[in-house]
């Protein structure tokens, strides 16, 4: 930025060389009569007792004496980054261009030049001069004759002007890099945020898989016994079919006697054909059973997950509940027993996938917070999963007897990044979503309450 001490670049346009004389004695700080402009700023500010008002040689003139002449100086200036702050432009400059079209050229390569046009009354009106070159505040119009007081006021005054304003244009464009900066930076947060709430999810996918594998393993087994115990029955019905094939053969020869019968019941006693049916019938109720569990475990994660949904739907959260709890039971099962309290609640418009990620992050931070606190033992620790209404709002609380959140790390805990488990283990990501999830997406609240001897409550606010 300019400072006091700087030499303001001034440029003079006029074809008669003794004005340019003119102008160098008025404002090359040698001037004849600086005692009246002293005279004048003492008058308009006071005495100044700090700083003593001199004729300063503060500005660099350069002139020229056609317009054309001009405005390749102002052109070369502004090439060179070192540009006019005022030119003062005689109107009259035969033959060549005159004033008002010096002016018109000058600002097509430097926008920012003040400018003082020189005419006398004969020249140009005003209606005409505004006409050619807009109303705008780089135009002063000096008429002929002008005293030289009004000349070194006009320079120092347009100067200054001009400093500000280039002081200002820097100041904006510092603001335009800073703000273009501050919007890639939040594209770059949007997008790692993205990425994150995507390895988030893939998390909860494999939760959830984790969860799906557990509840279809053990039907899948059922069945694969069973049909195991079917295979063998086919062997079993040809050889009592055989054994009442030569019964009835002997019946129709009448070749039936008391050692045959004795032999026909011995060989059925040992085929045991009443356990057979019994078997298959079994068998089949049981896979019948099996297949029914794995339906319902498919139609427990559509209902959880509702792929390709990204609206909001009216929804019994309790619902929702029940599909988390099933698919979080091979992360909690081994550590806790859990305990379901579900009251009546009214429906809630939410977004079901995203309420459920909510409810499963919730459930395995629990299921961790006991399996750390009870691992080196046989205890089980609690999950209590409660619904229920206060106010306006939903309210779902699950609490764990785990080991509790400490009163340093409590108030970081929705914080991205942010976990106390061991590298690999956690992301850091399941709470902030979670909390992004029912505050921002659904103008809800989510609330801990916890001690590090008395486990952790969350709380999920839900509006209706």
């Amino acid at each position: 930025m300019p400072s006091r001490s700087d030499r303001s670049r001034i440029l003079i346009v006029d074809d008669n060389e003794a004005i340019h004389r003119d102008f160098q004695k008025v404002l090359s700080g040698a001037l004849a009569d600086a005692s009246e402009f002293d005279a004048i700023d003492a008058d308009l500010f006071g005495d100044c007792n700090d700083e003593e008002v001199v004729a300063e040689n503060s500005f660099a003139l350069s002139f020229a004496s056609q317009g054309a002449e001009g405005f390749a100086l102002v052109r070369d200036a502004v090439a060179s980054g070192n540009p006019f702050s005022v030119a003062f432009v005689d109107v009259r400059m035969p033959p060549g261009w005159d004033g008002i079209k010096t002016v018109a050229e000058m600002w097509k390569v430097d926008s920012n030049l003040q400018v003082v046009l020189c005419t006398a009354y004969s020249d140009y009106s005003f209606e005409q001069t505004t006409a050619a070159l807009g109303r705008t505040d780089r135009l002063v119009i000096l008429r002929k004759p002008f005293e030289n007081i009004e000349v070194r006021q006009l320079a120092h005054s347009l100067s200054q002007k001009w400093t500000v304003q280039q002081q200002l244009q820097l100041r904006i464009q510092e603001l335009e890099a800073a703000n273009a900066q501050i919007r890639a930076e939040m594209i770059q947060r949007q997008e790692a945020e993205t990425a994150l709430k995507h390895g988030q999810r893939m998390q909860a996918i494999g939760t959830l898989a984790s969860g799906i594998s557990h509840e279809v393993r053990n039907p899948l087994q059922i069945i694969s016994m069973n049909l195991e115990i079917m295979e063998s029955v086919p062997e079993s019905m040809e050889e009592i079919m055989g054994v009442y094939s030569a019964l009835l053969e002997r019946f129709e020869n009448g070749n039936v006697d008391a050692s045959y019968v004795a032999s026909f019941k011995e060989t059925l006693a040992k085929l045991e054909p009443e356990e057979v049916l019994i078997d298959i019938k079994q068998a089949t109720e049981e896979a019948r059973d099996g297949v029914r569990v794995i339906a319902d475990t498919i139609y427990t994660m559509n209902q959880f997950s509702r792929q390709g949904e990204v609206g909001k739907d009216s929804v019994n959260i309790n619902d929702i509940l029940c599909s988390t709890i099933k698919f979080s039971r091979g992360e909690y099962s081994k550590f806790a027993e859990l305990q379901c309290e579900l009251g009546e609640i009214p429906l809630v418009r939410c977004n079901r996938t995203e309420i459920g990620q909510v409810f499963l992050n919730l459930l395995v931070n629990a299921s961790h917070a006991i399996r750390d606190q009870f691992s080196d033992g046989d205890l089980l620790g609690t999950i209590r999963v409660r619904t229920g209404v206060s106010g306006d709002h939903v309210v779902i609380t699950i609490e764990d007897t785990g080991g509790g959140i400490s009163d340093e790390i409590r108030d970081r805990i929705f914080d991205p990044f942010f976990t106390t488990k061991d590298v690999g283990e956690g992301t850091g990501q399941g709470l902030a979503i979670s909390h992004r999830i029912v505050v921002e997406s659904h103008n809800g609240l989510i609330k801990v309450d916890s001690s590090p001897s008395g486990g952790t409550i969350f709380s999920v606010l839900l509006p209706y």
